[in-house]
């Protein structure tokens, strides 16, 4: 069973999740997803290297410097520079899409992201927080912000999501990642960090 809790936690990793938050966008329907094919290549472009490749690109050295022990950080402590790095890289990206002429969500939605992976470092400090659950908070809250701000019809999606995350949830748990009340908190914060600002602003 090990090797299919780490399959999911593979598939819903903390890096890829806000990829698919850009993709939840360009499906939504809303006026937000009118762009050309081309636009949406160069923005998922650009973001998917600057938080997905470059955050990789820099991991090996971390590791060969031991300021991490393994590749899954099992120390919650050891994530907090890795993730600060990350979250320098989702500030990199929010620089660099914004100069595009492209809808004001997409940018709030870097951005959010962005503060999201500082606040992530910052609580590993002293929690061990799932990162992944906060992840996939972040996009459920996300998405179900999108939909109630614009009345989208994202019923699909929201349900797909709630399936991956009670997935994920079951991973991490059967991994012993986390205690459970820390999961629990981490999709609770999640949520609440993306949906607040993105609704309420």
């Amino acid at each position: 069973m090990k090797y299919i809790y780490k399959g999911i936690s593979k598939i819903f990793h903390p890096l890829l999740l806000p990829t698919f938050g850009l993709l939840v966008i360009f499906n939504s329907g809303s006026y937000h997803s009118y762009l050309t094919f081309e636009v949406k290549k160069v923005i998922l472009s650009v973001y998917f290297v600057s938080t997905v490749l470059l955050p990789l690109s820099v991991f090996p050295f971390f590791y060969y410097q031991k300021i991490i022990r393994n590749w899954a950080m099992t120390d919650h402590r050891e994530r907090v520079l890795p993730i600060l790095v990350v979250s320098a890289f989702h500030f990199f990206a929010w620089y660099m899409i914004g100069r595009y002429p492209i809808p004001p969500l997409y940018k709030s939605f870097v951005f959010y992201t962005a503060v999201g992976s500082l606040l992530a470092a910052l609580l590993s400090i002293r929690w061990n927080i799932s990162v992944h659950v906060l992840a996939i908070g972040g996009l459920v809250g996300f998405t179900l912000a999108l939909a109630f701000s614009e009345s989208l019809d994202l019923h699909f999606m929201v349900m797909v999501m709630i399936v991956a995350t009670g997935l994920l949830i079951f991973s991490r748990l059967g991994l012993n990642k986390n205690t459970a009340r820390m999961v629990y908190l981490s999709f609770l914060l999640g949520m609440l960090m993306m949906f607040v600002p993105v609704y309420f602003f």
